[in-house]
């Protein structure tokens, strides 16, 4: 985790410049309602930088509150899942460096979401809000 801090600031500058523009998952995503029941929250198993956490969380819910019209709440319970989700799996190094190939992969088309955002995304569209 420590190596992965130091890359932290650039992160979070590129982030904030960028605008985390590929955090919008598609509308035609669909997750089974009976493991969408099984997300929580609490139980993950990797632990990020606050600020990290508090910057995805904010670009992802601005990006899905504008490009899918959801109400604040609802894209923000779906940022949160889909975060939880990355941390149930990947450690704070692995999930900055799929964020950046998300990043790099979204160019052409910002309200999109890159394939490889789908799998924290699809399990969290099914969360009833």
């Amino acid at each position: 985790m420590a190596s992965s801090l130091h890359q932290l600031p650039f992160i979070l500058s590129t982030a904030g410049v960028l605008g985390l523009s590929f955090m919008a998952p598609p509308l035609q995503a669909v997750a089974q309602p009976e493991r969408a029941e099984t997300i929580t929250l609490a139980a993950v198993k990797h632990t990020y930088h606050p600020q990290l956490v508090k910057l995805y969380t904010s670009e992802c819910t601005k990006r899905l509150v504008k490009v899918q019209n959801n109400s604040p709440a609802r894209a923000t319970q779906i940022c949160q899942c889909s975060l939880g989700q990355m941390q149930q799996r990947h450690s704070q190094g692995e999930a900055i460096a799929i964020l950046s190939k998300a990043h790099s992969s979204s160019q052409g088309n910002p309200s999109a979401m890159p394939t490889v955002l789908s799998p924290y995304f699809t399990p969290c569209l099914a969360l009833k809000g």
